[in-house]
């Protein structure tokens, strides 16, 4: 399993353990495996910006390292 062959199949808003709004992402693998990534508002709101998304459902179907850049503010924390 390649971690650049998963794609998103699934953005939701959910209530974080804060009761905060996050951006919850299901990520699919060519082989089916899935995962998901939890993104505060913090982290997904300049990632979606820098991408052009306007609203959540528009992640559906791109490659999951459209994230990328959040995944790695959130190592730098």
């Amino acid at each position: 399993m390649r971690a650049d062959d998963a794609r998103i199949t699934e953005a939701v808003i959910a209530a974080g353990h804060d009761g905060r709004a996050e951006l919850v992402v299901e990520l699919t693998y060519a082989n089916g495996a899935t995962s998901r990534v939890r993104l505060d508002e913090e982290m997904a709101e300049p990632v979606l910006a820098a991408a052009g998304i306007a609203c959540i459902e528009d992640l559906v179907g791109r490659r999951w390292d459209i994230l990328a850049g959040a995944l790695d503010l959130d190592i730098e924390r």
